[in-house]
């Protein structure tokens, strides 16, 4: 879509805008039979994460869990360790191969504004 269409169709970015551009749903398959509580999950079974659920549970980051609150991230007395239960680029295998990049990235503004100062 150009800019010049735009004019003709002012609503049809918006929709998509409002969905979240990432998979937010890890899928595993089970290696082995395991238990977990009182719940056995059979060798070869899908497990699935829902990160965008888990990034936004209000048990964990409280009520105001949608809102974007830097501060968050310093330590907190309801969480151990925040990546314990914050997720952004996966884990293990097969993690975002974005991740040092996106660190890199954040690391390399942070001095920038360091510099400013």
């Amino acid at each position: 879509m150009t800019l010049h269409l735009l004019g003709r169709a002012p609503n049809c970015v918006v929709p998509l805008s409002c969905h979240p551009w990432y998979l937010s749903v890890v899928n595993r398959v089970c290696e082995e039979t395991t238990t977990l509580g009182d719940i056995t999950i059979e060798k070869g079974t899908i497990v699935s994460a829902d990160l965008f659920t888990l990034h936004r549970d209000k048990k964990i980051w409280g009520e105001d869990a949608e809102e974007f609150k830097p501060e968050r991230w310093l330590l907190n007395e309801n969480i151990n360790t925040p990546t314990e239960y914050y997720y952004p680029f996966g884990g293990g295998p097969r993690i975002c191969i974005g991740m040092k990049l996106g660190m890199m990235e954040i690391k390399m503004i942070l001095v920038h504004f360091i510099t400013l100062i």
